[in-house]
């Protein structure tokens, strides 16, 4: 992610001012959350966020009882309070939670919970953050606060947190999940897999593409068919021509009739590129 320069950044925060001056409150509420927040971590523009975007009564109403809830010891009230959250943010996005989930003050509190709080309440942290960065307001911050849970000891975390860096991928990405493909849990595995072949070309450095291509191949083997086919189709969208032979040996022993189409289309993909070569 880059940064604008400190210049670009005035310009943008003038034109914030300038968009509030003729009433266009959501236009510059917007400009501010793209640019501040979800293009990159950009402080001048996040703090010009906090000081020109008011509250508004919505936003208010769920923001005071949540601050009352996140405050030490962090205890039962504390859970219940952000799975509240966690179930109206998994719903389909509309306007009366869009009305007050799509603002860093509501991310600020739930980043910090994070850090702070029980086992449970850390879980219902990082699932309403999963669900808001996917359906709301994809505030980059949430990246960093999910970096250490791919280490966590609970697999739920483990897995939303493949899916939540990976949405931001930069030059350590492949490093960073590779490992998980090989999860003693499906469920991790399956996310690091399919996060992992979903990556666009530009996202794997050249000197991660052998990771990249090596953790792909080893999962033809995996116990799970999702996680076969997963892999067998990331091998073909990235045209790994070396791993023909692996996919011609997955498909002597395949039984799972999807899985077994997927390799052979991969290997019809990787036969034309070879050809063509």
């Amino acid at each position: 992610m880059q940064r604008q320069d400190a210049t670009e950044q005035t310009r943008l925060i003038e034109k914030a001012q300038t968009l509030l001056q003729q009433g266009a409150l959501e236009d510059a509420r917007e400009l501010l959350l793209r640019e501040g927040f979800e293009q990159g971590d950009n402080p001048l523009l996040q703090n010009a966020y906090y000081e020109l975007i008011p509250l508004g009564e919505t936003l208010q109403a769920r923001l005071d009882p949540l601050k009352t809830a996140l405050q030490p010891p962090y205890d039962e009230a504390s859970v219940k309070a952000v799975a509240a959250i966690v179930k109206e943010a998994a719903k389909a996005s509309n306007k009366v939670t869009h009305a007050w989930i799509r603002d860093p003050r509501v991310t600020d509190l739930l980043i910090d919970a994070l850090s702070h709080g029980n086992a449970r309440l850390v879980k219902e942290a990082a699932l309403a953050l999963t669900h808001i960065v996917h359906r709301y307001f994809a505030d980059y911050r949430v990246r960093a606060a999910f970096v250490p849970l791919l280490s966590n000891a609970n697999k739920t975390l483990r897995r939303v947190a493949c899916g939540v860096v990976g949405r931001w991928p930069d030059e350590s990405i492949v490093a960073m999940l590779a490992p998980l493909t090989e999860d003693k849990a499906a469920e991790v595995r399956q996310e690091a897999t399919k996060t992992l072949a979903g990556l666009e070309q530009e996202n794997i450095p050249a000197l991660t593409r052998p990771l990249f291509e090596d953790a792909l191949i080893a999962r033809l083997k995996d116990s799970e068919p999702t996680v076969r086919d997963i892999a067998a189709f990331g091998l073909g969208a990235h045209g790994v021509a070396r791993a023909a032979s692996e996919l011609e040996a997955a498909l002597r022993v395949e039984v799972s009739p999807l899985v077994r189409e997927s390799i052979e289309i991969t290997l019809g993909k990787l036969t034309k590129k070879t050809g063509q070569a």
